[in-house]
């Protein structure tokens, strides 16, 4: 199975794949949506997952889940708080 993970915050992107990766996972980075939408249009296999940070620079990944759902794949959504200003 693999896992596309589309985090902006390359850090925590790095960590996530490396975490999955230990358990056996392969992973797959996308840090926009653009990107995820071409990696998912181009190479989606019927086992793929898709994790995805809610805020992206180019957009939220909600527009992504409608998508995915319509084309019937698996979405996990999660979101993390930033540091306030």
């Amino acid at each position: 199975m693999r896992v596309i993970v589309v985090e902006d915050n390359i850090l925590f992107c790095d960590y996530i794949c490396n975490f999955l990766q230990n358990a056996d996972y392969q992973t797959v980075k996308a840090y926009r949506l653009a990107q995820a939408r071409q990696v998912i249009a181009r190479s989606v296999r019927e086992d793929d997952i898709v994790l995805a940070d809610l805020r992206l620079p180019d957009g939220e990944s909600t527009a992504l889940l409608e998508w995915m759902r319509e084309q019937g794949y698996t979405c996990l959504l999660y979101t993390s708080p930033s540091p306030r200003d």
